[in-house]
């Protein structure tokens, strides 16, 4: 059986390779097509869109990594049955699910490599592919000089802070104003014209100060008043909104924390983040989605068998991205929405195997 688990292993990984070799290159001469235009009008040096494609290539190869998957199962297990191999086998005694146990092997493997490769290799470079894009490529200011304006937070569950105007390079807020609330009811509010990052302390300047309690209002100016009760730091204001695939399943998760604090809505991000975890997963339910319908004997080729992967990929990626969608909604819990794709056809794939001629 280890003859025939290395025969199966070595034409899988071959085509696996070869395949996915194939759609980064497809992906990457498409999205050179998209973006042609902006790196002529910006006059962008060859090397600077190599570099660009480089950093590209991680996220690329990971969200095509099922789709070659797919492929490779279909070719593998297909060559198999074309030529009578599968059947070799059974009347030797070996079953279905013996022949297909290399794969399973292999799914997993690729599941977990995928889950790894997503969280070590893929955020990193999409942060730095990012970066070149809009500073390099279309020379835009980085972040530590960019200006935010109409900035609501949210630190504590009582109060509120807009802010008109905000420098991260000077950590400087401009027109500041803070509510604290008891229940419903308003007992604190101030106004300061600046409010300043200065020795781990936000200090705001000339500004008035009004209490209420028992409906009486007390009222005070102050050129200077130190805070070292806000629970928020420049970083809080100043960090321009990220993209999920900037960030591993960890940076989410604090980002999330952080975004619920500032009495934001993190329901998007809540789905991104099951999605995250979900998506690696995707490529052991191809596997036995792949293994499933390749048992299938059929007199088609080659080209037959990629033109089911891209439309069955298709059709996976339309249920993961309505997952998302519905998740980032509400109308699903972030959770069943994530993992509704791989449910779906791992019950489908589960069916088609118990289904199959052993």
């Amino acid at each position: 059986m280890r003859i025939i688990d290395r025969y199966v292993t070595r034409q899988f990984v071959a085509t696996l390779g070869a395949a996915l070799i194939a759609f980064v290159v497809i992906y990457v001469l498409i999205d050179l097509i998209e973006n042609l235009d902006t790196f002529i009008d910006n006059n962008t040096p060859l090397v600077l869109v190599v570099k660009y494609y480089l950093l590209y290539v991680p996220f690329m190869a990971n969200l095509t990594l099922p789709v070659a998957v797919l492929l490779s199962c279909l070719f593998t297990i297909g060559q198999m049955v074309r030529h009578n191999e599968s059947v070799a086998l059974k009347a030797s005694g070996v079953s279905l699910y013996r022949v297909l146990l290399p794969l399973f092997r292999i799914g997993i493997a690729i599941s977990l490599f995928a889950l790894l490769f997503s969280e070590l290799v893929v955020p990193e470079a999409n942060r730095r592919r990012a970066h070149v894009e809009r500073v390099q490529i279309k020379k835009r200011p980085s972040q530590d000089i960019l200006r935010r304006r109409d900035i609501y937070l949210q630190d504590t569950p009582r109060r509120l802070i807009y802010i008109n105007e905000y420098a991260s390079r000077t950590r400087t807020a401009k027109k500041v104003l803070i509510q604290v609330y008891d229940g419903d009811k308003l007992v604190e509010r101030i106004d300061a014209g600046t409010m300043i990052w200065e020795n781990s302390v936000w200090v705001l300047k000339q500004g008035e100060r009004r209490t209420f309690e028992d409906d009486e209002e007390q009222f005070e100016t102050f050129s200077l008043l130190r805070r070292s009760d806000f629970d928020f730091t420049p970083d809080d204001i100043a960090q321009r909104p990220k993209d999920p695939e900037e960030m591993n399943v960890l940076e989410l998760r604090k980002y999330i924390g952080r975004v619920q604090r500032m009495g934001g809505d993190a329901q998007r991000w809540r789905a991104d983040f099951h999605l995250k975890l979900s998506f690696p997963f995707t490529n052991m339910i191809i596997v036995l989605f792949g293994t499933a319908l390749a048992s299938v004997r059929r007199k088609s080729g080659a080209a037959v068998g990629f033109g089911i992967s891209l439309f069955i990929c298709f059709v996976y990626y339309t249920v993961m991205e309505a997952g998302r969608a519905f998740g980032r909604t509400g109308d699903l819990p972030p959770l069943a929405a994530a993992w509704i794709g791989n449910v779906i056809f791992g019950l489908i794939g589960v069916t088609l195997l118990v289904k199959a001629r052993k």
